[in-house]
């Protein structure tokens, strides 16, 4: 639908400025180059048509995993699997990222300290794209989510023990 004239510089590795370039419309579309200019200024003139293959960034799912966890807990986190996607998670304080960094599904260790922190993680697909940033709010807390067991009374045997003991208890 129309033609539009833009010159481009693009380096040897396909960049343009350095960075990729931005098009629109956001399709595949053909482009006619008509000439190529090199670093020492010879112009050639050209008349051959090119497809300029346009890649959608990622879209990345939320991120699935418990959001009120305990102090010193580990758990799993994941978004959902693409092929030859590499994954940036981060964690901003509360804990520790022990395993799975640049995949879909990481395992972290929660700290001690009670609050709110932001895991986040950033997908980059097999074409370079980068996706948006996804965000989960976590709560840790001291809470051991272990309900209280009122006991009358409580009996140990035998006693003394040197390996296996007993214990008795009736509930209030």
């Amino acid at each position: 639908e129309g033609s539009t004239n833009n010159t481009l510089n693009v380096d040897a590795t396909g960049l343009i400025g350095g960075n990729p370039y931005q098009v629109s419309p956001v399709t595949t579309t053909i482009y006619t180059l008509t000439s190529v200019t090199d670093a020492n200024g010879c112009t050639q003139s050209l008349s051959d048509s090119k497809i300029l293959t346009v890649n959608n960034s990622p879209n990345t799912s939320n991120i699935l995993g418990n959001t009120s966890v305990s102090y010193l807990s580990t758990e799993i986190y994941n978004v959902a699997q693409t092929i030859g996607s590499i994954f940036n998670w981060n964690l901003d304080n509360g804990g520790i990222i022990i395993n799975g960094q640049t995949t879909n599904s990481i395992e972290i260790q929660w700290g001690s300290t009670s609050g709110t922190y932001e895991l986040y993680v950033i997908e980059t697909d097999i074409n370079g794209c980068v996706g948006d940033t996804i965000f989960l709010s976590v709560n840790v807390s001291n809470s051991t989510n272990i309900k209280e067991l009122n006991i009358d009374k409580l009996t140990l045997y035998p006693n003394p023990s040197q390996d296996v003991f007993n214990i008795k208890f009736t509930r209030k």
